[in-house]
Order: C-alpha cells, then sequence, then structure tokens
C-alpha cells in the first residue's frame, strides 16, 4: 500500500496518508513516464527554426533576361522557391514564445 508523507505550513504539524485504490497499487509503466517527460521537454522547446521566403531575400527584383528570343523559359527574378539561392515556401517560422506570467 502506498503512503504519502503530509505536512501543514500553518501549524507545522505532519502526518502520514494511506492511499488505496487501483490508481496506487499498480507498478508505473517507465514508457508512460518517458513519453510523459519528453512531451514536458517538447512544449519547453524555443522554436527559433526560420527560413527565409521570397520578400526576404536580398536580389534585385528586375528580370534576369529578356522575354523573348533567348530560347529559355520566361523568367522573373532571382527570388522564386525553384530557383538556386530563392526563398523557401512554406518553411518554418519562429512560433509565439512560451507564455509568460506576470
Amino acid at each position: 500500500m502506498a503512503r504519502a508523507h503530509l505536512f501543514d505550513a500553518g501549524s507545522g504539524e505532519r502526518s502520514d496518508l494511506d492511499l488505496s485504490g487501483p490508481l496506487f497499487e499498480t507498478e508505473p509503466k517507465e514508457h508512460v513516464i518517458h513519453r510523459a517527460v519528453v512531451a514536458e521537454l517538447d512544449a519547453r522547446r524555443r522554436y527559433t527554426a526560420s527560413t527565409k521566403g521570397r520578400s526576404e531575400i536580398v536580389g534585385s527584383g528586375r528580370k534576369l533576361y529578356r522575354q523573348k528570343g533567348t530560347g529559355r523559359a520566361r523568367a522573373g527574378d532571382i527570388k522564386p522557391p525553384n530557383r538556386v539561392g530563392g526563398g523557401t515556401w512554406g518553411g518554418p517560422k519562429p512560433k509565439g514564445g512560451p507564455p509568460t506570467s506576470a
């Protein structure tokens, strides 16, 4: 049978409490505790990963080359995600920070 130690902060008295029932009579499962700890640590993460989108890429907005006559596909600027060095579509952005208690 499980026992809990109680302390009354007001009077300073100490006592023991016997805990009974199926909740206190079963052995704890390590994998359940592990999953709870991992979930708690994941909730405390900072989430600071970030990628640059089209508007955040440094580069000119001019056309790379003229529209017709080059034999190449039409192209705008160097920022679209399908170009090397272009912005990322749907990449990670920092989420709101952890809740602060004031």
